[in-house]
Protein backbone atom coordinates (compact mmCIF):
# COMPACT_ATOMS: atom_id res chain seq x y z
CA UNK A 1 0.00 0.00 0.00
CA UNK A 2 2.66 2.74 0.81
CA UNK A 3 4.17 2.04 -3.05
CA UNK A 4 0.72 2.30 -4.48
CA UNK A 5 0.10 5.33 -1.93
CA UNK A 6 3.51 6.89 -2.68
CA UNK A 7 2.89 6.92 -6.50
CA UNK A 8 -0.80 8.44 -6.03
CA UNK A 9 1.32 11.31 -3.93
CA UNK A 10 3.94 11.75 -6.91
CA UNK A 11 1.23 11.87 -9.74
CA UNK A 12 -0.61 14.68 -7.59
CA UNK A 13 2.72 16.48 -7.44
CA UNK A 14 3.55 16.26 -11.14
CA UNK A 15 -0.04 17.72 -11.62
CA UNK A 16 0.47 20.79 -9.25
CA UNK A 17 4.30 21.69 -10.84
CA UNK A 18 2.19 21.72 -14.10
CA UNK A 19 -0.27 24.06 -12.81
CA UNK A 20 1.24 26.54 -10.25
CA UNK A 21 1.96 30.05 -11.37
CA UNK A 22 -0.01 29.97 -14.23
CA UNK A 23 -1.39 33.28 -14.71
CA UNK A 24 -5.55 33.50 -14.56
CA UNK A 25 -5.94 33.33 -18.21
CA UNK A 26 -4.19 30.33 -18.68
CA UNK A 27 -6.00 28.70 -16.00
CA UNK A 28 -9.20 29.71 -17.71
CA UNK A 29 -7.94 27.39 -21.44
CA UNK A 30 -9.06 24.81 -22.74
CA UNK A 31 -7.63 21.91 -21.59
CA UNK A 32 -8.31 18.46 -23.94
CA UNK A 33 -11.58 17.70 -21.87
CA UNK A 34 -14.18 18.91 -24.39
CA UNK A 35 -15.80 22.37 -22.63
CA UNK A 36 -13.70 21.71 -19.76
CA UNK A 37 -11.16 24.68 -19.03
CA UNK A 38 -7.72 23.90 -16.55
CA UNK A 39 -9.61 25.21 -13.71
CA UNK A 40 -12.44 23.05 -14.47
CA UNK A 41 -10.28 19.64 -14.58
CA UNK A 42 -8.51 20.86 -11.19
CA UNK A 43 -11.92 21.68 -9.04
CA UNK A 44 -13.15 18.19 -10.90
CA UNK A 45 -10.52 16.49 -9.23
CA UNK A 46 -10.41 18.51 -5.65
CA UNK A 47 -14.17 17.59 -6.07
CA UNK A 48 -13.66 13.92 -6.77
CA UNK A 49 -11.29 13.65 -4.07
CA UNK A 50 -13.57 15.04 -1.58
CA UNK A 51 -16.14 12.06 -2.53
CA UNK A 52 -12.79 9.74 -1.70
CA UNK A 53 -12.39 11.42 1.21
CA UNK A 54 -15.74 10.82 2.88
CA UNK A 55 -15.00 6.96 1.17
CA UNK A 56 -12.07 6.80 3.66
CA UNK A 57 -14.68 8.28 6.38
CA UNK A 58 -17.08 5.89 5.68
CA UNK A 59 -19.70 8.48 4.38
CA UNK A 60 -19.42 7.59 0.78
CA UNK A 61 -22.88 6.37 0.15
CA UNK A 62 -24.81 9.38 0.87
CA UNK A 63 -21.79 11.08 -1.03
CA UNK A 64 -22.59 9.07 -4.59
CA UNK A 65 -26.15 8.91 -3.55
CA UNK A 66 -26.96 12.68 -3.75
CA UNK A 67 -23.57 13.22 -6.99
CA UNK A 68 -25.68 10.37 -8.97
CA UNK A 69 -29.15 11.06 -8.02
CA UNK A 70 -28.91 14.13 -10.59
CA UNK A 71 -25.15 14.34 -12.29
CA UNK A 72 -26.28 17.84 -14.15
CA UNK A 73 -26.29 19.16 -10.18
CA UNK A 74 -22.99 17.90 -9.56
CA UNK A 75 -21.60 19.10 -12.90
CA UNK A 76 -23.49 22.36 -12.27
CA UNK A 77 -21.44 22.26 -8.62
CA UNK A 78 -18.10 22.18 -10.25
CA UNK A 79 -18.94 24.93 -12.33
CA UNK A 80 -19.83 26.80 -9.36
CA UNK A 81 -16.78 26.27 -7.66
CA UNK A 82 -14.62 26.63 -10.77
CA UNK A 83 -16.26 30.04 -11.83
CA UNK A 84 -16.66 31.23 -7.87
CA UNK A 85 -12.48 31.20 -7.53
CA UNK A 86 -9.56 31.98 -8.92
CA UNK A 87 -7.51 29.77 -10.29
CA UNK A 88 -4.80 29.86 -7.31
CA UNK A 89 -7.82 29.47 -5.07
CA UNK A 90 -8.53 26.21 -6.64
CA UNK A 91 -5.21 24.95 -6.81
CA UNK A 92 -5.07 25.41 -2.78
CA UNK A 93 -8.75 23.44 -2.35
CA UNK A 94 -7.10 20.61 -4.60
CA UNK A 95 -4.05 20.57 -2.44
CA UNK A 96 -6.04 20.55 1.27
CA UNK A 97 -8.44 17.97 -0.26
CA UNK A 98 -5.72 15.61 -1.32
CA UNK A 99 -3.55 15.95 1.63
CA UNK A 100 -6.59 14.90 3.61
CA UNK A 101 -7.35 11.87 1.58
CA UNK A 102 -3.76 10.80 1.43
CA UNK A 103 -3.33 11.15 5.46
CA UNK A 104 -6.75 9.04 5.51
CA UNK A 105 -5.38 6.86 2.94
CA UNK A 106 -2.23 5.43 5.13
CA UNK A 107 -4.10 5.50 8.07
CA UNK A 108 -6.89 3.14 6.90
CA UNK A 109 -6.41 -0.91 7.70
CA UNK A 110 -4.91 -2.83 5.11
CA UNK A 111 -7.93 -5.03 4.50
CA UNK A 112 -10.32 -1.21 4.33
CA UNK A 113 -13.04 -1.80 2.06
CA UNK A 114 -14.15 1.83 0.51
CA UNK A 115 -17.32 2.69 -1.19
CA UNK A 116 -17.36 4.26 -4.49
CA UNK A 117 -20.00 5.07 -6.95
CA UNK A 118 -21.46 1.61 -7.45
CA UNK A 119 -20.15 -0.52 -4.69
CA UNK A 120 -16.73 -1.36 -2.80
CA UNK A 121 -13.46 -2.26 -3.49
CA UNK A 122 -10.29 -2.93 -1.94
CA UNK A 123 -7.73 -0.38 -0.62
CA UNK A 124 -5.60 -1.09 -2.96
CA UNK A 125 -8.16 -0.82 -6.04
CA UNK A 126 -9.24 2.33 -4.18
CA UNK A 127 -6.10 4.06 -4.06
CA UNK A 128 -5.16 3.11 -7.88
CA UNK A 129 -8.20 4.18 -9.31
CA UNK A 130 -7.42 8.02 -7.63
CA UNK A 131 -4.11 7.40 -9.40
CA UNK A 132 -5.95 6.81 -12.48
CA UNK A 133 -8.49 9.91 -12.40
CA UNK A 134 -5.22 12.19 -11.60
CA UNK A 135 -3.10 10.95 -14.69
CA UNK A 136 -6.28 11.20 -16.62
CA UNK A 137 -7.01 14.64 -16.00
CA UNK A 138 -3.71 15.78 -15.92
CA UNK A 139 -2.97 14.17 -19.50
CA UNK A 140 -6.05 16.54 -20.09
CA UNK A 141 -4.76 19.72 -18.46
CA UNK A 142 -1.01 19.06 -20.05
CA UNK A 143 -2.33 18.79 -23.53
CA UNK A 144 -4.11 22.14 -23.22
CA UNK A 145 -1.10 23.71 -21.65
CA UNK A 146 0.84 22.04 -25.11
CA UNK A 147 3.17 20.51 -22.73
CA UNK A 148 4.07 16.97 -23.55
CA UNK A 149 3.81 14.84 -20.36
CA UNK A 150 6.45 12.26 -19.22
CA UNK A 151 5.35 9.01 -19.01
CA UNK A 152 6.62 7.12 -15.79
CA UNK A 153 6.58 3.57 -14.73
CA UNK A 154 3.11 5.05 -12.18
CA UNK A 155 1.16 4.11 -15.54
CA UNK A 156 2.20 0.51 -14.54
CA UNK A 157 -1.27 1.18 -12.08
CA UNK A 158 -3.54 2.55 -14.70
CA UNK A 159 -2.38 -0.30 -17.59
CA UNK A 160 -3.29 -2.57 -14.51
CA UNK A 161 -6.65 -0.82 -14.05
CA UNK A 162 -7.00 -0.79 -17.32
CA UNK A 163 -6.80 -4.80 -17.66
CA UNK A 164 -8.89 -5.20 -14.41
CA UNK A 165 -12.04 -3.41 -15.53
CA UNK A 166 -12.35 -5.17 -18.84
CA UNK A 167 -15.70 -7.23 -17.61
CA UNK A 168 -17.11 -4.01 -16.66
CA UNK A 169 -16.25 -2.00 -19.89
CA UNK A 170 -17.95 -4.71 -21.91
CA UNK A 171 -20.95 -4.62 -19.55
CA UNK A 172 -21.04 -0.88 -20.19
CA UNK A 173 -20.78 -0.77 -23.69
CA UNK A 174 -23.61 -3.66 -23.36
CA UNK A 175 -21.53 -6.16 -25.36
CA UNK A 176 -20.53 -9.95 -24.97
CA UNK A 177 -16.97 -10.20 -24.67
CA UNK A 178 -16.18 -12.88 -27.69
CA UNK A 179 -14.34 -15.60 -25.41
CA UNK A 180 -13.61 -15.25 -21.58
CA UNK A 181 -11.63 -12.25 -20.06
CA UNK A 182 -8.80 -14.98 -18.97
CA UNK A 183 -8.46 -15.91 -22.68
CA UNK A 184 -6.73 -12.21 -22.83
CA UNK A 185 -2.58 -11.37 -21.54
CA UNK A 186 -1.41 -7.99 -21.96
CA UNK A 187 2.27 -7.77 -22.83
CA UNK A 188 3.12 -3.80 -22.77
CA UNK A 189 6.15 -2.14 -23.38
CA UNK A 190 7.18 -0.04 -20.34
CA UNK A 191 8.44 4.14 -20.56
CA UNK A 192 12.10 2.69 -20.39
CA UNK A 193 11.37 1.01 -23.81
CA UNK A 194 13.25 -2.55 -22.30
CA UNK A 195 10.97 -3.90 -19.60
CA UNK A 196 7.86 -6.07 -20.60
CA UNK A 197 4.87 -5.17 -17.88
CA UNK A 198 2.65 -8.71 -18.50
CA UNK A 199 -0.84 -9.03 -17.21
CA UNK A 200 -3.72 -11.89 -17.15
CA UNK A 201 -2.36 -15.48 -17.57
CA UNK A 202 1.16 -16.08 -19.66
CA UNK A 203 -0.46 -18.56 -21.71
CA UNK A 204 -3.40 -16.81 -22.82
CA UNK A 205 -4.38 -17.48 -26.55
CA UNK A 206 -5.13 -13.73 -27.33
CA UNK A 207 -2.83 -10.63 -26.59
CA UNK A 208 -3.03 -7.23 -26.57
CA UNK A 209 0.81 -5.36 -27.29
CA UNK A 210 2.54 -2.61 -27.52
CA UNK A 211 3.39 0.56 -25.41
CA UNK A 212 2.38 1.19 -22.17
CA UNK A 213 1.17 4.09 -22.34
CA UNK A 214 -0.85 3.80 -25.38
CA UNK A 215 -3.06 1.10 -23.49
CA UNK A 216 -2.91 3.43 -20.35
CA UNK A 217 -4.17 6.19 -22.84
CA UNK A 218 -6.77 4.15 -24.66
CA UNK A 219 -8.37 2.76 -20.98
CA UNK A 220 -8.98 6.50 -20.11
CA UNK A 221 -10.33 7.49 -23.25
CA UNK A 222 -7.16 9.73 -24.05
CA UNK A 223 -6.44 7.99 -27.16
CA UNK A 224 -8.76 6.98 -30.09
CA UNK A 225 -7.82 3.56 -30.86
CA UNK A 226 -7.27 4.40 -34.75
CA UNK A 227 -4.68 6.69 -33.47
CA UNK A 228 -2.24 4.28 -31.08
CA UNK A 229 0.71 3.31 -33.63
CA UNK A 230 2.15 0.60 -31.67
CA UNK A 231 -0.85 -1.47 -30.34
CA UNK A 232 -1.76 -4.64 -31.63
CA UNK A 233 -4.55 -7.27 -30.74
CA UNK A 234 -4.25 -10.67 -31.57
CA UNK A 235 -7.76 -12.50 -31.72
CA UNK A 236 -10.91 -11.42 -31.21
CA UNK A 237 -11.24 -10.45 -27.51
CA UNK A 238 -8.37 -8.71 -27.97
CA UNK A 239 -9.86 -6.59 -30.97
CA UNK A 240 -13.08 -6.00 -28.76
CA UNK A 241 -11.06 -5.60 -25.59
CA UNK A 242 -9.04 -2.30 -27.46
CA UNK A 243 -12.75 -1.22 -28.83
CA UNK A 244 -14.72 -1.04 -25.19
CA UNK A 245 -11.85 -0.29 -22.57
CA UNK A 246 -12.77 1.74 -20.16
CA UNK A 247 -10.78 2.12 -16.49
CA UNK A 248 -13.35 4.71 -14.76
CA UNK A 249 -17.00 4.06 -13.81
CA UNK A 250 -19.22 7.15 -15.95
Amino acid sequence: MSDVIGDLEAEHAVLDALVDGLTEEQWRSPSAAAGWSIADSIAHLAMSDEGAVASVEGNARAWFEEAMADPSAALRRQDEASNSRSGAEILEWWRDVRAALLKGLRGAEPGARLYWGIGEMSLASFTTARLMECWAHGLDCFAGLGVEPVDTDRIRHVCFLGFRTLPYAFQFAEREPPAPIEALRLALVAPDGVTTWAYGDSHAPQVIEGAAGEWARVAVRRLPVGEAKTLVARGPLAEASLEVAKAFLL
